[in-house]
């Protein structure tokens, strides 16, 4: 199957590997309290909050075919 996506222009999407050395244990933790942050943040102010990402890792990769 891979070859015929190939031929027509597209990409196989996989995910990719994580670090060796990440740490799980703040991951979960970030993940866990992000959206009661945000609601401190929100809940004092009137301005909305933006939540902005970036895949720094792969910043600047040229794939090579």
């Amino acid at each position: 199957m891979g070859y015929h996506v190939g031929k027509c222009g597209g990409v196989r999407r996989v995910p990719r590997r994580t670090h060796h050395l990440k740490r799980h244990a703040e991951t979960d933790r970030f993940e866990r309290t992000l959206a009661r942050q945000l609601w401190v943040l929100h809940a004092h102010g009137e301005r909305r909050v933006r939540v902005w990402f970036m895949d720094e890792h792969r910043y600047g990769l040229i794939a090579h075919k």
